[in-house]
Order: structure tokens, then C-alpha cells, then sequence
């Protein structure tokens, strides 16, 4: 089991990816805060241009829920 996150993460979301991972890097992500980045789960060209992009390096990706809370941590 992972640590807590630390506060400052607060809230966390967790979401399955919508396309398995083919652009998300893991079958599951999760972020901080209160705004949803629609377009991490929006069309092909929406989703593949935001995993792509810098914001995305603010997201934990991995196989399992705790494994992206555990990459976002």
C-alpha cells in the first residue's frame, strides 16, 4: 500500500482511462483538484493532444487506481 497523499493534493480524482491506456500510458489516472480536464477523455484528437502536452505531466498514470494515485504522489 502507498502512502497517504499529501494534503496539498487534496481532493484526488481517480478515472479509468477511456482508451485502455493507448494514450493515457495506464489503465488508470488521477489528478488533483477540483477542474476535470475534459479533454484527457475527450475524442481521439482531444485526448491524444492532451497526453502529449505539459499539462499532463501533472497526472499519475498506472495499471491499477493505486498505482496512479502512487505515480501522482
Amino acid at each position: 500500500m502507498f502512502p497517504s497523499p499529501p494534503l496539498e493534493l487534496y481532493p484526488v480524482i481517480v478515472r479509468e482511462s477511456r482508451y485502455g491506456g493507448v494514450y493515457e500510458g495506464g489503465a488508470w489516472f488521477a489528478f488533483s483538484g477540483f477542474g476535470f480536464p475534459t479533454d484527457a477523455i475527450g475524442n481521439d484528437a482531444e485526448c491524444s493532444a492532451f497526453w502529449w502536452s505539459d499539462r499532463s505531466i501533472l497526472m499519475g498514470r498506472g495499471d491499477s487506481p493505486d498505482g496512479a494515485v502512487a505515480d501522482l504522489i
